[in-house]
């Protein structure tokens, strides 16, 4: 009975996904009382929504949100398993084909240390969440805290933070810039879990660490540029004796402090760490370019 049960859970979950939504937001001109279901406004209520947190709230497990460009002064909760495309999903920064943005910006000033759904710009508590294509500036234009990370002004604490036991997160194809603490922070909860994925973004103007990613995640961290920060990529073990496993490869990285940081790594670790290149834009007396600490 008990393995009845089960199939028939993962039947539905099948069912459920292999009919997900797509839902349509348009800053410019959507609505919040449209169904999303259009990309381009229709007769009432068909068209695109205005804002992403309303298509947060209308979306199911497994379902699709496709952004256009323009403003968006939202900060996001994302508890379910969902694909966030921006307007240059699958557009690396710096290419040729990478058009107008897809821009988050904070609705308001908070700069405490230690992630909340309050200092975050992204918050994600569920497995299976993509964030693809966007730009997220902690910097508003209508806001003014008067802390400044190299000479600009930024009013939020985090950039995109991923909290508890959750798998198969993916930040990718994003510009992520002028956040007080870190861009990406990557917070476990205590067990092993995979699928983490953190690859051709551009990442600067941080605080403190550009990516904070906590040993027990298995994270693949690949084609990034990491600019004016003091920390550039931090894994850290707190919480785990089981071996950590993990990639950092083809970065370009080029930091105050410290390039690549390896806290507490357990013995029987697997990592790579090859072909990054890592610069200092301090002296280098004060510079270390991949740091191992208290590790087995």
């Amino acid at each position: 009975m008990k393995k009845l049960l089960t199939l028939i859970a993962l039947i539905a979950t099948a069912f459920s996904y292999s009919h997900a939504t797509v839902y349509f937001v348009n800053q410019n001109f959507g609505s919040d009382t449209s169904n999303g279901l259009f990309q381009n406004p229709m007769t009432s209520p068909d068209g695109p929504l205005q804002t992403i947190n309303a298509a947060i709230a209308l979306a199911s497990h497994g379902d699709t949100i496709i952004v256009s460009e323009g403003e968006y002064r939202e900060q996001l909760t994302i508890a379910k398993s969902l694909v966030l495309y921006g307007a240059n999903s699958n557009n690396t920064p710096f290419s040729v084909n990478r058009g107008g943005e897809t821009v988050l910006l904070p609705q308001l000033i908070e700069l405490s240390q230690g992630p909340s759904t309050n200092n975050a710009q992204i918050w994600i508590l569920s497995d299976s969440v993509e964030i693809n294509g966007f730009k997220l500036n902690g910097n508003s234009d209508l806001l003014n805290s008067g802390e400044n990370i190299y000479g600009v002004d930024v009013d939020l604490a985090y950039g995109i933070v991923q909290k508890g036991n959750i798998e198969h997160v993916v930040i990718s194809h994003s510009i992520i810039m002028n956040y007080y603490f870190s861009h990406l922070y990557a917070w476990g909860g205590g067990t092993v879990t995979s699928g983490h994925s953190i690859a051709n973004n551009y990442l600067f103007n941080c605080g403190t660490e550009a990516i904070y990613a906590e040993a027990e995640m298995q994270i693949s961290i690949v084609n990034n540029i990491v600019y004016s920060t003091p920390r550039a990529i931090n894994i850290t073990n707190y919480n785990v004796a089981t071996a950590q496993v993990f990639t950092i490869q083809n970065n370009l990285i080029t930091a105050n402090n410290y390039g690549i940081e390896l806290h507490n790594l357990v013995a029987a670790s697997t990592f790579s760490i090859h072909d990054n290149t890592i610069k200092s834009s301090q002296p280098l007396s004060t510079f270390i370019g991949i740091f191992l600490h208290n590790n087995e």
